[in-house]
């Protein structure tokens, strides 16, 4: 099989301890900034439909917003750091609900590759504060146009059998 070309691009955006560490120095108009990025391309109301380009955008309530308490934004901005910096310094060991490792993912978004430029700039570019506030992995996908292109040239299990049949003819 020959090479292919990225058909689109899955974005993970990972956040820790040193991410919440940046953030906290950011200035407030870089912050405002980063929301408005956030809210354009996870708006508060579900929407059936992903942002235009992307077959997927999805936000994530992992074990850091098990630790946060529900009247966190009526809370001065003091508090609010003071229960982020302890929440950021705790080790979770499991997501909610699951005995899986939390792997402290805040979104992700599969990206069509001839808009992946475009969503990039939606997030403010690499340099801006969306961007640096998490650890941003991107995984170009390949271009293959069915399950039968993964069947025959992906799947270690068909590498090793024989094909099978062809169907009946009626």
């Amino acid at each position: 099989m020959s090479g292919t070309t990225p058909g689109s691009y899955l974005v993970i955006a990972r956040y820790g301890p040193a991410n919440w560490a940046k953030w906290k120095n950011t200035p407030l108009d870089r912050k405002l900034d980063a929301r408005s990025h956030a809210m354009d391309l996870f708006p508060l109301e579900p929407d059936p439909l992903p942002p235009a380009g992307m077959q997927v955008a999805h936000a994530f309530h992992t074990g850091i917003f098990t630790e946060i308490p529900n009247d966190f934004p009526e809370k001065p901005e003091a508090e609010q750091i003071r229960i982020l910096d302890s929440v950021f310094t705790t080790q979770r060991d499991t997501a909610p609900g699951t005995d899986e490792k939390d792997p402290s993912v805040g979104w992700v978004a599969l990206v069509d590759a001839e808009e992946f430029s475009s969503f990039v700039n939606r997030m403010g570019g690499k340099t801006g504060p969306l961007w640096q506030m998490y650890d941003i992995e991107v995984i170009p996908l390949n271009n293959d146009q069915n399950t039968k292109d993964i069947y025959d040239f992906m799947t270690t299990v068909h590498w090793a059998a024989p094909p099978p049949p062809p169907p009946a003819s009626v």
